[in-house]
């Protein structure tokens, strides 16, 4: 077991209130949130939840919020689930045999033209995904894991140079969709 976090001491706004950690929840954005136990105005971030050890990137107090909350955080309930046909949850008694197609998914990029950092915003999907961004010749330049039911994804290509760039998400299912980031 490798240990992401220790409490550093941090008080919010002062003591006693100490940003120690409670309770967490995997958010829609594919981040994990932490409360603190007392009357506090920041919650933990978990930026990066799949990645092992430290490379989780655990950031302590990382979000301010406008006003003090205590014990809770929101909750994130998966809006996107509907019944399986067949099965015992499915009580419309609807199902006509064909498999279930959606409309073609469709991903945008703002702001484009971009200075490198850019979000690509995209309709839910019940699987994760993969985001590939390819120069013009192909070169794959970054690959980063897209989260399940996330709607958001922001990308940082500080390091790459200007031109355009082919932005390629693939789910699960096979669905995929494509856009172009031009990079000034």
């Amino acid at each position: 077991m490798v240990l992401i976090a220790e409490w550093d001491t941090f008080y919010s706004p002062f003591p006693p209130f100490a940003t120690v950690f409670d309770m967490a929840q995997l958010a829609p954005d594919g981040k994990i949130y932490i409360s603190t136990s007392n009357g506090t105005l920041h919650l933990h971030v978990i930026n990066n939840p799949d990645a092992p050890g430290l490379g989780c990137n655990m950031v302590q107090h990382q979000l301010e919020l406008p006003r003090y909350f205590s014990n809770s955080l929101p909750n994130h309930p998966n809006y996107h689930l509907g019944p399986v046909d067949g099965s015992i949850c499915d009580s419309l008694g609807v199902n006509v045999g064909l498999p279930e197609r959606g409309p073609p998914i469709a991903i945008n990029a703002y702001p484009n033209p971009s200075n490198g950092r850019f979000t690509l915003s995209y309709a839910a999907q019940p699987s994760a995904g993969v985001l590939e961004v390819r120069d013009l010749s192909g070169k794959l330049v970054r690959q980063e894991r897209i989260p399940a039911w996330s709607t958001v994804h922001a990308v940082d290509l500080d390091d790459a140079t200007s031109g355009l760039y082919l932005c390629k998400v693939r789910w699960r299912k096979g669905e995929e969709a494509i856009h172009l980031i031009d990079l000034e």
